[in-house]
């Protein structure tokens, strides 16, 4: 009996470029699996402080909940992206936005 010679397994990543690619999202779906990896890129500890929740337009969007982290992340931007850019997808990565994510108390006598 004849066997069909085995084809080569491709990987699941070739496979969603492919696809991605043939719809036109390889930049959106590149940008989203650094989001999804970002604790990886970041570090898991400081990841859960200031998690990527958004990739739009070539930006990742991450949240900071203290001015202290802010001022920390915004010293190692220049590694951050670094490191983003070594990452098989970062090529999607244009800029990192640190946005606020600290409650504002309203002012005396109003209400939120």
């Amino acid at each position: 009996m004849h066997r069909p010679a085995k084809a080569h397994p491709r990987q699941v990543n070739s496979i969603l470029d492919s696809v991605f690619g043939a719809l036109g999202l390889t930049e959106s779906y590149h940008g989203w699996r650094i989001v999804y990896e970002w604790d990886k890129i970041l570090g898991s500890e400081l990841a859960r402080e200031a998690p990527a929740h958004r990739y739009q337009d070539g930006v990742i969007y991450v949240a900071v909940s203290s001015p202290s982290l802010r001022q920390n992340l915004q010293l190692q931007l220049d590694e951050l992206m670094i490191s983003i850019k070594n990452h098989p997808s970062g090529g999607a990565v244009r800029e990192l936005r640190l946005i606020s994510t600290r409650k504002r108390k309203a002012p005396h006598g109003h209400q939120r």
